[in-house]
C-alpha cells in the first residue's frame, strides 16, 4: 500500500514539475453568440502545482476579427495572470521557474513566438503583444495542446452530455 502511494505520489509530482509548478490554458470562442453582438469569449484556467487557482470564463471588450485574434486576446490575459502566480511564489521563495501556457491555436503560438511584426498583424492592438514581448524575455513560453486536452474548452463553448458523462 505505502509502495503504491509513493508511485503515485512521485507520478504526480513529475506531471506537475515536467511543465513546471505554474500552468496556463487557454481558449476562445470565436464570434459565436450574436446576443453579444459576436464578441468573442475568452476561457482561462491557471494552476500551480497542478491545482486549479484561478479561472476566467467571460465575453471580450472588443469584436476580434478572426478565431486567431480571439486566441491571442486570451493569451494576453492568461499570460498576466500566470506571471502574477510565477511572482507569488518567487515571494514565497518557491524559487523562479518559467509558466507554460498552452493554448490550442498554432498561429497564436507562432505568433508570440516571433518578434517580427507582420503587416497582417497591424490591426492587433498593440497591448495584446505582451505575449511575444514575455516570450522574448523567457518569462513565459507557450505551447501547443490538443483541443480535446484543453481543459478551458468548456468555460468557451457549450459542452455535450457525451463528454461531461466521461470527466
Amino acid at each position: 500500500m505505502l509502495l503504491h502511494n509513493s508511485r503515485c505520489i512521485n507520478e504526480s509530482l513529475s506531471r506537475v514539475f515536467c511543465a513546471g509548478p505554474v500552468t496556463a490554458y487557454t481558449d476562445a470562442n470565436w464570434a459565436s453568440d450574436s446576443n453579444t453582438d459576436w464578441k468573442s469569449t475568452s476561457g482561462s484556467v491557471v494552476k500551480v502545482f497542478g491545482s486549479v487557482v484561478t479561472w476566467n470564463s467571460h465575453v471580450q471588450k472588443c469584436v476580434a476579427s478572426s478565431a486567431f485574434k480571439a486566441e491571442y486576446i486570451t493569451g494576453s490575459a492568461a499570460t498576466r495572470e500566470a506571471l502574477f502566480h510565477r511572482h507569488l511564489l518567487c515571494g514565497l521563495r518557491f524559487g523562479d521557474h518559467t509558466p507554460v501556457m498552452f493554448t490550442n491555436n498554432t498561429g497564436c503560438i507562432k505568433v508570440a513566438n516571433n518578434p517580427t511584426m507582420h503587416s497582417k498583424l497591424k490591426h492587433v492592438d498593440t497591448k495584446y503583444h505582451l505575449i511575444h514581448n514575455h516570450i522574448q524575455e523567457g518569462d513565459i513560453s507557450i505551447k501547443y495542446v490538443k483541443t480535446n486536452k484543453n481543459i478551458t474548452d468548456l468555460l468557451t463553448k457549450p459542452v455535450s452530455q457525451n463528454l461531461l458523462a466521461h470527466t
